[in-house]
């Protein structure tokens, strides 16, 4: 897993960090998209903060801020990230499981993590942002690396690579894994990823607590 917590952020909402598969769940996209906006004013306000002030803590513009929260344009899985920890909650709190006692999740109808990096795609197995345990599921393609944005959370991951190579940079030490190989680290240790191989790469990762 990765984020890209450096990056300048523009006024223009880029992709959302969840979406379905083209052609699945628009409603409901649309509807976590205006869920999302409410909680953030409301939690924005909770803390006793202008528009500007959250905008100093993130990073981002007050522009940007006030569209996410009237539900215009989507918050990229970078936005989401600065917003979470500026306001002290985890990503999760943002979207909320409205179905509560939902437990499966049908293939085609898994969330789609998206980053702001071509060839690199995550979807998450587990229902939602609310369980205290997170699995995923990942496609790495060839010469897809993560180096620029090193990731850190709190809690442990375990990495299972289920197709082609990968290498895992884990604070100063490189795993090469071949198909079959999983590794097991704190998370807390900035982390990255990198497909070495001429094939893309497939891993299930598993996260506690939940970390996106």
């Amino acid at each position: 897993m990765m984020s890209s917590v450096n990056r300048p952020e523009t006024d223009r909402p880029t992709e959302s960090q969840f979406s379905t598969p083209e052609g699945m769940g628009g409603r409901d996209h649309a509807a976590e998209i205006a869920t999302f906006g409410i909680r953030l004013r409301q939690l924005r306000r909770s803390r006793k903060l202008s528009l500007e002030d959250l905008a100093g803590r993130t990073g981002l513009s007050a522009g940007l801020l006030s569209q996410l929260e009237r539900g215009i344009g989507n918050p990229s899985f970078v936005t989401l990230m600065r917003l979470a920890q500026a306001l002290d909650v985890q990503p999760g709190y943002f979207f909320p499981d409205t179905e509560g006692s939902r437990c499966i999740v049908r293939k085609a109808r898994r969330r789609r993590i998206h980053f702001e990096m071509p060839g690199l795609t995550y979807e998450l197995l587990t229902p939602d942002l609310s369980w205290r345990l997170e699995v995923l599921w990942a496609k790495f393609e060839p010469g897809v690396a993560t180096a620029e944005a090193p990731y850190s959370h709190e809690g442990e991951e375990c990495v299972w690579l289920i197709r082609g190579l990968l290498e895992a940079h884990v604070g100063d030490r490189t795993f090469l894994l071949h198909e079959g190989d999983s590794i097991t680290f704190d998370c807390t240790v900035p982390h990255w990823y990198h497909n070495p191989g001429p094939d893309a790469a497939e891993t299930y990762s598993a996260v506690t607590p939940a970390s996106f």
